[in-house]
């Protein structure tokens, strides 16, 4: 029987034992094992930096002003680098702070060249602009610029150049016309005597607003009698009754309420005298309204002048008669007595009115002194709120009627 052969091996192939597989084994969990621990040590690494991201983000995020942002970004620039534009954002800065608006800078002109030179032109007051100095100059040496400071602010550095300039406010001179007059103690004196008071307050209380000395004679029975008299009182003016008297035209003319008349009787004459009194209180004096008649009378001229005297020593003659005795009459009596020389408004306008004054102050000169008279008009009173100071600028001094009115 022929013998059985066994097949052929293939080169290159070998069996393992059951040792070597396991020794294998253990080396590949050994090395997963350190890659495993590996990784878990770079996560970690990778967690901790992202929350430590996380948490520098948070801390960026801290509420902030926008005021502090700008401030920080100012204050920490690099100091040898900084411009003009960090400049004008360091002085927007300060003057926001400091509640200036920005309305105060009148111009701001920037200078191109090679070295940039911004200047400002702000107008603020005084206390302000020491403010604003105090606070700006810091921050702009913190910025590297070198300050210089007089009457204006100048900061000057490597990049550029600011200039601040605070412009002085001009106190504007007083106006030769608003200049207080000097005039000798002997200069000429005039008097203003303004009739017809009592019709209009308004008018009232302008004619007692002027510096002036002038005097309000105020007709009796009229709507504002008695409140133009306490508005004359409280502007320091003299107060006149302006007392009705008898024209020559009566009956067609009529002199008003309270009038006295030729043909009354002296108790009648003393009876309208008191009741004018009466509506304006207190008086500086008196003077006639109309009276062109009434004045030519010597009889019935001492008769009002005798009641008079118990309210004031003082009378003006008004003058509308050339033949008056009332000025004569007065002296007579012993009383203060006085006499209008020229009546500034017979025409309503200004250049009338303001020619008849300057013509009185030719005569004041002439004579020495004058008495003239007005009435309370618009036109009147815009006149001498005008041009009464002409009257001191050409020498002449204007007085109270009282220091005019004399004794025999």
């Amino acid at each position: 029987m022929a013998e059985r052969k066994k097949p052929a091996r293939k080169p290159g192939r070998r069996r393992t034992t059951g040792a070597g597989k396991t020794a294998s084994s253990k080396q590949l969990y050994i090395l997963g094992g350190i890659l495993a621990a590996v990784l878990v040590l770079l996560l970690g690494i990778y967690l901790g930096m992202k929350a430590a991201g996380k948490g520098e983000l948070t801390e960026k995020k801290e509420i902030k002003s926008p005021l502090s942002s700008v401030q920080e970004e100012v204050v920490t620039k690099d100091n040898k680098s900084a411009t003009v534009e960090e400049a004008d954002k360091a002085l927007k800065l300060v003057m926001f702070n400091l509640g200036i608006s920005s309305e105060t800078i009148k111009s701001r002109k920037m200078d191109d060249g090679s070295v940039p030179v911004i200047t400002y032109v702000i107008s603020l007051p005084e206390d302000k602009k020491d403010e604003l100095t105090e606070e700006l100059r810091p921050m702009l040496e913190n910025l590297g610029f070198k300050t210089t400071l007089s009457d204006n602010l100048s900061a000057s550095g490597e990049n550029g150049s600011i200039i601040l300039i605070f412009p002085v406010e001009k106190t504007e001179k007083p106006k030769d016309k608003d200049k207080p007059v000097v005039l000798p103690a002997d200069a000429p004196k005039l008097a203003i005597l303004i009739d017809d008071c009592g019709y209009s307050v308004p008018l009232a209380k302008r004619l007692a607003a002027i510096k002036y000395p002038v005097t309000f004679a105020i007709l009796p029975h009229l709507p504002h009698d008695t409140e133009t008299a306490e508005i004359a009182r409280a502007g320091g003016k003299t107060v006149f009754l302006h007392f009705p008297m008898e024209p020559l035209s009566y009956p067609d003319t009529d002199p008003g309420k309270g009038a006295v008349l030729l043909n009354m009787p002296p108790s009648i004459i003393e009876a309208q005298a008191d009741n004018n009194v009466k509506r304006i209180g207190k008086l500086d004096g008196f003077n006639n309204h109309m009276g062109s008649a009434f004045t030519e009378s010597e009889t019935k001229m001492e008769q009002v002048l005798g009641f008079m005297k118990k309210y004031t020593d003082t009378y003006i003659d008004s003058y509308t008669s050339g033949k008056s005795v009332a000025y004569d009459v007065c002296l007579k009596q012993g009383m203060k007595c006085g006499q209008n020389r020229k009546f500034i408004d017979n025409e309503n306008n200004e250049t009338y009115i303001r020619k008849k004054i300057m013509e009185g102050v030719e005569l004041a000169k002439k004579n020495g002194s004058l008495i003239m008279i007005g009435h309370l008009r618009e036109e009147t009173v815009r006149t001498l709120e005008k041009h009464l100071a002409d009257v001191e600028k050409a020498g002449v001094r204007i007085v109270s009627i009282k220091e005019l009115a004399h004794r025999k």
